[in-house]
């Protein structure tokens, strides 16, 4: 009954199991990212003056500073499951194993035109998950180029030169522009993505 209670917890984000314990998992359900800080809050049902604890297998759980009840989890590079176990005043309560993914592709943004679809007049380029995802993006652009009819365009960070726009200015209506960009991500690892757009 608990391990039924504990898992539609996690599931439906926030509810309770033996009257008692509060489990809130912020970002995601049954689902750890490599490498991503995973954000639990364990909390407790009006009045009962019980402690609640996490401890995992193949990942490392840590309190996040300035909360008094919320855990980072993050799985080990290679793990493919992790096992949380739930403690309460130090006995044991239940556990539940999650899927370890890497984090998933973002899409690039040129304003507020996401690749596939017609050019921007902005200078700004942003990196954003897809909409299914309720993760938070935390990308940073480190640097894009661009290559039309033998000219290359390139810069540092997120924000395209005034020659790369008015270039695209100049284009005629259905040619198509190609921008790789080089992105950090919150796991650390650097990722090329590439972005088309049709004028």
């Amino acid at each position: 009954m608990k391990k039924l209670a504990i898992l539609g917890t996690i599931f439906l984000g926030l509810n309770t199991f033996g009257q008692n314990i509060v489990l809130e998992n912020i970002d995601h359900n049954l689902l750890l990212y490599r490498g991503f800080e995973n954000k639990f809050t364990i909390g407790q049902t009006v009045g009962t003056n019980e402690t609640f604890q996490m401890e995992a297998i193949n990942c490392e759980v840590s309190k996040m500073d300035g909360y008094e009840s919320t855990y980072i989890v993050k799985p080990k590079s290679k793990a493919r499951t992790a096992q949380i176990n739930f403690f309460s005043n130090g006995q044991f309560v239940d556990s539940a194993t999650f899927i370890v993914r890497n984090l998933p592709s973002p899409s690039l943004f040129w304003g507020s035109q996401e690749t596939g679809s017609s050019v921007s007049n902005s200078p700004e380029m942003h990196i954003k998950y897809p909409s299914e995802v309720t993760l938070k993006s935390n990308f940073e652009i480190i640097s894009w180029k661009c290559n039309r009819e033998g000219t290359d365009f390139k810069g540092l960070g997120n924000i395209l030169t005034q020659e790369m726009l008015d270039y695209t200015k100049s284009m005629a209506t259905g040619e198509s522009v190609e921008i790789l960009v080089n992105v950090m991500s919150e796991d650390g690892i650097t990722r090329r993505l590439v972005g088309t757009w049709v004028k």
